[in-house]
């Protein structure tokens, strides 16, 4: 057994881990449902090993008052979960070192909001991979090197799983409550990074094209210290003398019809770098849309949290930029920073390190030219996507 799948009244609801299993009552009217649970082999070719079902008779009571976006919802005594409403709360940006949500409070909130797919190519990319319904357990060479060669500490990736599947627009939400990340903000950059928030390489899994649309060729430095002959799901990694051959095999055609005559760096529908310095990504960034959020969410974090200090070569800047984000986040930005500072009216401490942590993304670096580029140009930087609602459906 790899999953398990949760219907409900024939419908396919979400996958959990083995033993996992949770249903939202509340998403559900009054009245007897089937609720089936299936054990499932590895993917791809995922086959139902058993299954379980029964009559459930749902009473919910009147809605309680909506989670914010920090809180879990609330159990009765004997621990079952009682009904929530629909969230209305805005998912925004928390400050440095803020407690954050729980994963199982943030599926709760993203499958509320149950935005609409925008994405076909996600769901089946003409093979049947469905990369929104992908859930994997992430392998230990992920979490024994992630944030290596001075980026953060592995600590910081430890939450690390990709484990939620819904619309893409749900995916992202959830990742951006999981990591404390205007849900806004989130869209935006995704958007920026693949205009149509797609996450699909049909040569992966059987087919001929590959429309990745990441960069080509400008590989980042071989990290080293690879394991020879790694592979996982199926996926070779590395090769017999320990080199990532991850992507090697994989190139195709962006959106706009230009083509990648090597080899693709960047992957996923938030487009990190799998080639090379973040080999240990791979293949999870190529075949899974929550994961692949999920970890740049994750880097975000360690940003705002003050972890890339060494990243940065400890920047002045960036420290005194957390410092102020920590103890006063809505204070007012004072001038005379390396960034910009007027990029939103009556810029705050905590918007400015944000903006810096979204447009290292880009560069690699702190609000250098490269970063402030990504953030301002006026047809594809990061302010003009989130300003005029420039992702797949325009909903917030």
């Amino acid at each position: 057994m790899w999953f398990e799948s949760l219907y409900v009244d024939g419908s396919h609801i979400a996958d959990f881990a083995p033993g996992s299993v949770v249903l939202n009552s509340g998403s559900f009217s009054n009245g007897i449902h089937t609720i089936e649970v299936t054990s499932q082999s590895e993917n791809p070719g995922s086959v139902t090993l058993g299954s379980a079902s029964e009559a459930l008779d749902i009473e919910n009571t009147a809605a309680t008052p909506s989670p914010s976006p920090g809180t879990s919802p609330t159990s009765t005594p004997n621990g079952s979960p009682t009904a929530t409403a629909t969230p209305s709360a805005h998912l925004s940006n928390l400050p440095p070192n803020a407690a954050l949500p729980s994963e199982s409070s943030c599926a709760a909130l993203a499958n509320q909001a149950n935005f609409p797919e925008t994405t076909a190519e996600n769901v089946n990319d003409g093979t049947g991979w469905d990369a929104n319904n992908q859930l994997w357990t992430t392998p230990s060479y992920f979490y024994a090197n992630a944030g290596r060669n001075g980026l953060a500490p592995a600590s910081d990736f430890a939450a690390v799983d990709g484990n939620y599947s819904g619309s893409t627009q749900d995916i992202i939400r959830w990742a951006a409550c999981k990591w404390g990340v205007d849900e806004d903000w989130a869209y935006a950059e995704t958007a920026q990074e693949t205009g149509g928030w797609t996450n699909a390489c049909a040569q992966m899994h059987g087919g001929s094209t590959c429309h990745e649309g990441g960069d080509c060729g400008n590989y980042d430095s071989d990290s080293g210290g690879e394991t020879a002959n790694l592979s996982f799901l199926g996926f070779a990694v590395t090769n017999s003398s320990a080199q990532f051959i991850g992507p090697n095999a994989y190139n195709g055609q962006n959106a706009n019809g230009s083509t990648c005559s090597s080899v693709w760096s960047s992957w996923s529908i938030i487009q990190s770098k799998a080639r090379y310095f973040e080999w240990y990504t791979w293949p999870m960034l190529a075949i899974s849309t929550a994961w692949g959020e999920d970890y740049r969410w994750a880097k975000y974090r360690a940003c705002v949290n003050g972890d890339y200090a060494n990243w940065f070569g400890n920047s002045s800047d960036y420290l005194n930029a957390v410092s102020r984000a920590q103890s006063d986040p809505n204070g007012i930005v004072p001038s005379g920073q390396i960034g910009p500072t007027n990029l939103f009216a009556n810029e705050t401490n905590l918007q400015y390190l944000a903006l810096g942590c979204v447009a290292t993304h880009f560069s690699g670096n702190w609000y250098d030219s490269g970063a402030v580029t990504y953030l301002t140009n006026s047809s594809s930087g990061f302010l003009y996507h989130l300003n005029n609602s420039v992702w797949p459906g325009g909903l917030r």
